[in-house]
């Protein structure tokens, strides 16, 4: 199955651009879909939705949604530089990896933050959550000077799901209001 994350409203607009292709889960595709609307301000806003991670959240009509992210094991749905192809952070990403037949999600989560603190990161200990979708997600924070990369990880049968948020500390607010707008699918 092949999705466009090209819609009718981005795509006039040239806000969002990119093609991937979703692989079958358990003989379910990870549907993803997108529509757009505007906030209160007329700033458009679009609802990216992952009906196998049980999620839709909302990102800005000025995101680019770079194409082809196949970094290390992950397969990301999505990976959305918030202000525009010229500005690299803030950034939004939703990936899987496979794996995690054998292996807890407190094992994973472990993984990533001895990862993170051999890259330099100053990394904090993982806090269960619940986000407005209903799901509880374990939350890594690295830190690196101003510099914050957030992880809700999630395991869903034999895969991890997770969101990733990557900003600079002066976005704090703008992405705490993003990840207040994660629902449920």
């Amino acid at each position: 199955m092949k999705f466009k994350f090209l819609i009718a409203a981005a795509a006039a607009s040239g806000a969002l651009a990119a093609a991937a292709a979703l692989p079958a889960i358990a003989g379910e595709s990870k549907g993803i879909s997108a529509s757009g609307f505007k906030n209160e301000d007329s700033q458009p806003y679009y609802p990216i939705t992952n009906s196998w991670a049980d999620y839709t959240m909302y990102l800005p009509g000025t995101s680019y949604f770079c194409p082809d992210q196949s970094l290390s094991q992950n397969t990301y749905d999505f990976y959305a530089q918030l202000y525009g192809i010229e500005s690299p952070f803030p950034v939004a990403a939703s990936a899987w990896t496979y794996g995690a037949s054998d292996m807890t999600l407190e094992e994973y989560v472990l993984i990533n933050q001895e990862y993170c603190q051999s890259q330099g990161y100053d990394v904090g200990h993982p806090v269960t959550i619940t986000l407005n979708n209903g799901q509880t997600y374990e939350k890594l924070s690295c830190t690196q000077g101003t510099f914050h990369e957030d992880f809700y990880f999630r395991k869903i049968g034999d895969y991890f799901s997770f969101l990733t948020f990557k900003y600079d500390v002066a976005d704090s607010d703008f992405i705490r209001t993003l990840i207040s707008m994660i629902v449920s699918y």
